[in-house]
C-alpha cells in the first residue's frame, strides 16, 4: 500500500509506521477498534487545527493482562506506537489513548468509521476475505464480547457480542452465518446502566458446546478472561 498520508510532528518524532499490507494482525486490531475502541477527529479547543485521537478502553480487573501482554505489543508491531495503560479515577476502566494524524487518516482509508460508534460498519476489505474476517471477529470478541456459563444447565456456554451499531451487528451476523455458526440476534434493545444512562444496542448470542468448539477452531481468543471460561466450558461440555 502506497503511503500518501501526511504525518504530524508527533508522528514523525514517534517513528510512526503504517502497514503496507493488510494482514490478520491488522484485521484483529480493526476488530478491537470496532469493539471497545474509539477513533475521533475534532477541532482543537484553541480553534487552531484538529485533534486526531485513537483509543481503546477495557475493564481494569478483567482486561489488564490483555492490554499489557497483547494489545501494547500489537500496537508496537503494527505502528511502532509505544504508549501506556491509564486508569479512570473512581472507575473500573483502563484505557490506551494517543494522538496520530497519520494513523487516523490511514485507518479511515481502510474504511474505519470516524466518530460515534452507533454508526460503525465493518470495513469492506475485512468482509471480503475469510482470514481477515476471522481475525476481526477475534478482536471484536476479545473486547465487546463475553462468554457466560449457565450453571443450571451443566455450564452450557453462551457467547454474547453486543454493539451500539445495528449495521455492524447485521454484518457480524452475516459473517457468522458464512462460517457456519448457529446464533440468535437481538436488535435495538434499550437498557439502563448503573448510572441511569439509557443506551440502545444490538446483540448476537452463539450458544452451545458445538458452537464453542467451532469458535476455537476458526476464531479463537487472545484475552485470558475469555480463554479461562472457554477452557472451563469445554472441560464440562457434553454436547
Amino acid at each position: 500500500m502506497k503511503e500518501v498520508f501526511k504525518f504530524s510532528y508527533v508522528d514523525i518524532k514517534r517513528g510512526l509506521k503504517l502497514p503496507k499490507h493488510i494482514d490478520e494482525n491488522l484485521a484483529e486490531f480493526l476488530g478491537i477498534l470496532g469493539g471497545d475502541g474509539f477513533v475521533l477527529r475534532y477541532n482543537h479547543h484553541s480553534g487552531k487545527g484538529k485533534e486526531h485521537i485513537i483509543g481503546i478502553s477495557g475493564n481494569s480487573e478483567k482486561d489488564n493482562d490483555y492490554f499489557k501482554k497483547f494489545l501494547l505489543p500489537l500496537l508496537r508491531t503494527l505502528f511502532n506506537v509505544i504508549t501506556d495503560i491509564k486508569k479512570h479515577k473512581g472507575q473500573n476502566t483502563i484505557y490506551i489513548q494517543f494522538r496520530s494524524k497519520g494513523l487516523l487518516y490511514y485507518l479511515e482509508s481502510l474504511g474505519v468509521h470516524i466518530g460515534r460508534k452507533d454508526n460503525w460498519k465493518i470495513p469492506k476489505i475485512v468482509l471480503e476475505n475469510d482470514k481477515l474476517a476471522k481475525a476481526y471477529l477475534r478482536g471484536i470478541f476479545d473486547t465487546d464480547g463475553c462468554i457466560s456459563l449457565k450453571t443450571y444447565n451443566h455450564g452450557y456456554p453462551v457467547i454474547k457480542i453486543k454493539q451500539k451499531s445495528r449495521m455492524a451487528v447485521k454484518q457480524l451476523a452475516k459473517l457468522l452465518k458464512h462460517f457456519g455458526f448457529y446464533f440468535y440476534a437481538e436488535y435495538d434493545i434499550v437498557t439502563k446502566d448503573k448510572r441511569g444512562f439509557t443506551t440502545i444496542g444490538s446483540s448476537l448470542y452463539i450458544s452451545g458446546w458445538k458452537n464453542l468448539r467451532k469458535w476455537m477452531e476458526l476464531i479463537g481468543s487472545n484475552n485470558q478472561r475469555n480463554l479461562g471460561k472457554i477452557n472451563l466450558a469445554l472441560n464440562m461440555g457434553t454436547g
